[in-house]
């Protein structure tokens, strides 16, 4: 009895030492994922106390994303051809879960620059997860528009990767010393000369120009988006109705609402308060307004989400006013279309709106650089996993050796 007593406490002072052990090394794993979290940024330095990333081409890369610049060069000797060419690759830094008209504003932006230094741009959009199939050697770009200079990285003397998104206008004009173009509307006819590929859409934009609608369009962003507001929370969507009603009584008639939604729960709502004046598009959505189940991380098609998607942008652009909050398909609407009336979503109940100041349509501010980038460490981290995984892809040689230039060198 005396030996079987013995053993118990034996093995229950084991089973103490090890539920200590444990716990001692589960802490250190927690308070060493705390110091990567807490890495701080001061003064343009990032400081990080750990060395899990530090090979080869970790400093290179560290400092040319902290000036927004992954840039590298191609240099073709055997051409005849003394042209340069501007490959955008963003799905070297991006590898989140950019949507379609965010990675459209960023290509763009490559687009926009590359014309300003006389280049001739290129697009590749690879593995970038929300649009892109898993195969990585498909350019999804040619997925949805016709290629833009298709092979012209191998036929130019100099290539010109373009390996993120390059930051504000301002900046790109003051590192290159580029004189801007003074006609922005030129300028953007010329970006916007991309074929949109034939698809199943016939009949969509009558949708919006029949009979001579004068249409109100809704973009109304839910599920995952109230991670991204400033309160972590999405508008009521009685705010939405309510802003929705105010401007739609100010249209002439005949008159519809046209809305794009990633949620189904909106459109229901819209149809319940506005009846038969409600049209939309056939789409993949959710089903709620508030969740986490947004249909963009979902196993649905890519392709046919990224479709979606972008015939929903197109046939916004096509209305005369536009009821919108922040969000990157609203800021690729009024790219599209400059001279829209555009209409910030308003949380001010309907009652006070005559007492507020008479709001005059504002037209749309084309010239303000639509995407703004966050350079944080953990972004940072992010990208550089994602460089790894995708470098091998760039037409840039280069690139995948981690050899960056300074663009503002050049």
């Amino acid at each position: 009895m005396r030996i079987s007593q013995k053993r118990l406490v034996l093995a229950f002072t084991i089973f103490s030492l090890f539920i200590v052990f444990f716990c001692w090394i589960l802490s250190e794993m927690l308070f060493k994922e705390d110091v990567k979290k807490t890495a701080s940024f001061s003064g343009g330095i990032y400081n990080h106390n750990y060395t899990s990333r530090e090979d080869g081409i970790w400093p290179s890369f560290k400092r040319h994303f902290i000036m927004s610049n992954v840039v590298a060069e191609r240099n073709n000797n055997n051409s005849n051809f003394s042209g340069v060419a501007c490959a955008s690759e963003l799905y070297l830094t991006t590898c989140g879960n950019p949507g379609m008209a965010a990675l459209i504003l960023m290509t763009l932006d490559h687009i926009s620059l590359c014309h300003n230094i006389g280049g001739m741009p290129t697009i590749f959009w690879r593995n970038c997860y929300t649009v892109c199939p898993r195969n990585a050697s498909v350019n999804a770009w040619e997925l949805f528009f016709e290629s833009v200079n298709f092979k012209i990285e191998d036929q130019v003397k100099k290539v010109f990767c373009l390996g993120n998104y390059l930051g504000p206008e301002a900046v790109i004009q003051s590192h290159l010393n580029i004189k801007r173009s003074t006609d922005k509307n030129v300028e953007r006819k010329s970006l916007l000369n991309l074929s949109f590929r034939h698809r199943d859409v016939e009949g969509f934009e009558g949708i919006i120009s029949r009979r001579g609608y004068h249409v109100l369009a809704v973009h109304i962003r839910g599920t995952d988006h109230g991670d991204e507001m400033e309160d972590g929370k999405l508008p009521q969507l009685m705010t939405w109705i309510k802003n929705a009603e105010y401007h739609f009584e100010s249209l002439p008639s005949p008159k519809k609402i046209f809305i794009a939604s990633d949620n189904s729960e909106s459109i229901r709502k819209f149809i319940s308060e506005f009846g038969d004046k409600v049209i939309f598009t056939k789409a993949h959505r959710s089903y709620n307004y508030e969740g986490m189940d947004s249909v963009h991380l979902s196993n649905i098609d890519h392709y046919k989400l990224g479709t979606e998607v972008l015939v929903d942008i197109l046939l916004m652009a096509k209305c005369r006013h536009f009821l919108h909050a922040e969000s990157s398909v609203a800021s690729l609407v009024a790219y599209f279309n400059p001279d829209i009336y555009t209409h910030f979503l308003d949380h001010i109940p309907k009652e006070k709106y005559k007492e507020a100041d008479k709001k005059v349509p504002r037209k749309s501010n084309s010239n303000i650089n639509l995407h703004e980038s966050d350079n944080t460490y953990s972004e940072m981290l992010e990208s550089y996993e994602c460089f790894k995984e995708n470098k091998a892809y760039s037409v840039c040689e280069n690139m995948a050796e981690g050899k960056f230039i300074d663009f503002v060198d050049w």
